[in-house]
């Protein structure tokens, strides 16, 4: 599953494993350090990701909250705007 988000100066791709965010430059973080720093404060990812963090993590609770209310579905998006 892929997951966007997108703000005014940044763009954030969660790719599998994987954390990307483009905000000038191309930084990469594993999930697993992303959602450490999120929920402990721990973990090591690029500065400028830290800000992100909570943001991913409560992408990915609701997303999965949506999936065990509705079931699963082949294709789940979201927008945010």
């Amino acid at each position: 599953m892929v997951v966007r988000l997108g703000y005014q100066d940044a763009v954030v791709v969660i790719d599998g494993e994987k954390v990307y965010v483009f905000d000038g430059r191309l930084l990469e973080a594993s999930l697993e350090e992303v959602l450490r720093y999120a929920e402990y404060g721990e973990g090591v990812i690029p500065e400028p990701l830290k800000k992100f963090a909570k943001d991913i993590r409560d992408a990915l609770y609701s997303i999965q909250a949506s999936i065990r209310k509705e079931g699963y579905k082949a294709r789940v998006g979201v927008q945010a705007y």
